[in-house]
């Protein structure tokens, strides 16, 4: 792992990445406080944590726990089965993006789903791959980290909705026109990116980014901060063990008003990271 980088594969069970994880970035399972399971990886309920919460937070719980507890230049943070790739290892997959250029005309044309949505996922079905893949990585950042503040994955379109109007099909109205308000009343200076973010059409998804530690700590500080204002607010007993994750959703939708905020800077230097989805069982 770079010394100047802390870049997490969140897990939550005994995964075929793992081992991989272990040479090239930070393994941690998330919501270890609520599990007798043991990976034999680093955890997210040690130091100042919310482990506990992790049905609600999802891998926001290793968030807060790389931002209480390390201090690294960079932070960041992918998925034990999606995880991000540098654009040269994607241009040789020329048959997997063809695939998925057609898939998606023909979708145009086809698809009645409201919630339908284009992302740039490229699937990976074997470990091999997948060693490539994470060992190349690590050389890219080797070799580049520095010359980028934020790192997100490449933004996922939906074909009818905006992004308001997707969260609010697939979850809960109520509880976005909170977050809506909450942002408004105490972080007024984020209400122009959070119109915009509303009404756009495509977006950075899965809650995975890379950035410049005084960008996460600033991101961290407001982004628990509103969701620990709605968990004060919100009644989840009667949702779905789905729906539970609401938080998660939340902060998926928050990274990119706090990134369009930011890029009003015009010094922010941010790369955008094809995103390699591993579709295999062992």
């Amino acid at each position: 792992m770079n010394k100047k980088l802390l870049l997490m594969t969140v897990h939550h069970k005994n995964d075929p990445i793992i081992e991989i994880s272990k040479k090239y970035f930070f393994p941690i399972q998330a919501g270890k406080e609520l599990s007798n399971v043991n990976l034999g990886i680093n955890v997210d309920n040690e130091g100042d944590n919310i482990s506990i919460k992790n049905k609600m937070y999802c891998e926001l719980t290793a968030c807060y726990s790389a931002w209480k507890n390390f201090n690294f230049e960079y932070i960041g943070l992918m998925h034990y089965r999606r995880i991000f790739t540098e654009r040269n290892f994607i241009s040789k997959k020329s048959l997997s993006k063809f695939k998925y250029y057609i898939k998606n005309i023909y979708y145009c044309f086809d698809c009645k789903d409201l919630n339908h949505r284009y992302s740039n996922l490229i699937r990976i079905k074997n470990k091999k791959d997948v060693e490539k893949i994470s060992n190349s990585f690590y050389a890219y950042l080797e070799a580049n980290l520095l010359n980028y503040d934020i790192y997100l994955p490449k933004k996922i379109s939906f074909k009818y909705l905006n992004l308001e109007q997707q969260f609010r099909l697939s979850h809960n109205t109520d509880d976005w026109l909170l977050f809506k308000k909450l942002i408004n009343e105490y972080y007024p200076f984020l209400t122009e990116s959070l119109e915009t973010i509303s009404k756009s059409r495509s977006f950075y998804a899965y809650n995975m980014f890379i950035m410049k530690k005084d960008i996460f700590d600033k991101y961290m500080d407001i982004l628990f901060d509103l969701l620990f204002k709605m968990e004060a607010m919100v009644n989840l007993k009667n949702k779905t063990l789905y729906q539970r994750r609401l938080y998660g959703f939340l902060a998926e939708r928050f990274l990119n008003i706090y990134v369009h905020y930011l890029l009003q800077d015009k010094s922010i230097r941010l790369k955008e990271l094809n995103t390699v989805f591993l579709d295999f069982e062992s």
